[in-house]
C-alpha cells in the first residue's frame, strides 16, 4: 500500500505505486513516506567519504509576495508564488542522519515544503511535493539507480505520479505539517544558528 505524508491529500479513488523512471541524468520516483527516510540514507551511505549540504526550500513570507486580492475562503491571492532555498553546508554523513533524527518528522510529512541532499560529488536527492523524489547527477548516473534498487523500488518507463491525475475538478491538497509545536519554519530557524544560509528565491 502506497502511503501519502501527512501534510498531503488526494482523491481516494488515486492509486499510486513505489517506482521510479530514469530520465537522462535524472531520475524521478514515487515513495511511500514510510521509505522516504531509507532513500535519503542509502543516499547519504553510498556517498559517504564526501561533504554534505542538507538543503530546505519553503515558501517565501507573504511580505515578499504581490497581494492581488482575497478569496472566498480568506486566503491570499498571489500574482505568483515564490520558494527559499537554504542551505547548511559543509556537513558530514553521520551529521545527517542526526538531523533527520531530530527533524526528520517534520521534514519529511510537511507538504509545503522540500528538502533533500546535496553530496560533493555532484549527486543529489530530494523530497518535493506528494512523495515525489528527485535525483540528479552530472555524470554517473549508477550509484543513484544504486540507491533505487537496494530498496527493491522498480524502474519503469512510464512514472505515474499524483500529479498526472490533478485537474482543476480534482486538486490535492498540500498543508503545514507540525510536531511538538514546530514546524518547517522553526526548523530553519533553529539550523541558521548552526550556519544555515539562504541561498536564493525562485518563482514556483
Amino acid at each position: 500500500m502506497f502511503n501519502l505524508i501527512k501534510g498531503a491529500k488526494i482523491n481516494g479513488n488515486i492509486a499510486l505505486k513505489e517506482e521510479y523512471e530514469i530520465n537522462g541524468n535524472r531520475i524521478y520516483a514515487n515513495i511511500s513516506v514510510e521509505n522516504i527516510r531509507k532513500v535519503m540514507e542509502q543516499f547519504v551511505k553510498i556517498e559517504k567519504g564526501n561533504k554534505f549540504c542538507l538543503f530546505i526550500e519553503i515558501p517565501a513570507n507573504i511580505a515578499d509576495e504581490s497581494i492581488i486580492g482575497m478569496n472566498e475562503e480568506g486566503f491570499y491571492q498571489l500574482e505568483s508564488k515564490h520558494m527559499d532555498v537554504y542551505y547548511l553546508d559543509n556537513i558530514t554523513d553521520e551529521y545527517i542522519i542526526y538531523l533527520l533524527d531530530k527533524f526528520g518528522d517534520i521534514l519529511i510529512n510537511d507538504g509545503l515544503s522540500h528538502f533533500g541532499v546535496l553530496s560533493q560529488s555532484g549527486r543529489e536527492i530530494g523530497k518535493y511535493k506528494y512523495n515525489v523524489i528527485k535525483a540528479y547527477t552530472r555524470d554517473d548516473l549508477l550509484p543513484l539507480i544504486n540507491v533505487f534498487n537496494s530498496l527493491d523500488i522498480p524502474e519503469t518507463d512510464n512514472l505515474i505520479t499524483a500529479w498526472d491525475y490533478f485537474s482543476q475538478d480534482n486538486a490535492g491538497e498540500s498543508e503545514r505539517y507540525e510536531k511538538d509545536g514546530k514546524s518547517i519554519y522553526d526548523v530553519v530557524e533553529i539550523l541558521k544558528a548552526v550556519g544555515m544560509y539562504k541561498y536564493e528565491q525562485y518563482e514556483e
